[in-house]
């Protein structure tokens, strides 16, 4: 589930969920393809239109934390079994990730360098007096398995 496209955020992790699919030789759908809005609603709401499909996802990759609840809860309401039924992801690992069941496997961001390098860019513009344009920077990201994914026992 996407985040919202029209934002930076939400565009960019399309193109690198469209990218893994590439990757691994699998074809794009744009009807798996559900535009969140960032919230738990949007999340529940987004997961319920997808389920409703005639071939509906057997894996969600969910662009933030708070449409992962929204997704969960939607999967619970319909009763699905994750990961037995549907294997799920999501963006952001949040303190509460390792306690539901099953744990939620994530894409990790590093905060402390995400605001280093953020004050270190405004430091820049100030000593330039704004004179840079903006420019983009791709920061590491790691992939945290748990059984939500269904790749540990």
């Amino acid at each position: 589930m996407a985040g919202i496209l029209a934002e930076t955020s939400g565009a960019d992790r399309l193109v690198g969920y469209k990218q893994a699919l590439r990757a691994a030789n699998i074809p794009f759908s744009a009807e798996l393809v559900a535009e969140g809005d960032w919230t738990e609603s949007g999340g529940y709401q987004q997961v319920m239109k997808l389920l409703a499909i005639d071939d509906p996802p057997t894996a969600l990759m969910i662009s933030s934390s708070l449409m992962a609840v929204g997704a969960l809860m939607a999967l619970r309401d319909r009763a699905l079994s994750v990961p037995g039924q549907i294997a799920v992801c999501c963006f952001d690992d949040v303190p509460w990730g390792p306690l539901i069941e099953p744990p939620l496997t994530v894409l990790g961001r590093q905060d402390y360098n995400l605001g280093a390098t953020a004050a270190a860019l405004i430091l820049e513009q100030l000593g330039t007096h704004g004179s840079r344009h903006g420019r983009d920077h791709l920061l590491p990201m790691s992939l945290v398995i748990r059984r939500s994914c269904g790749c540990v026992g």
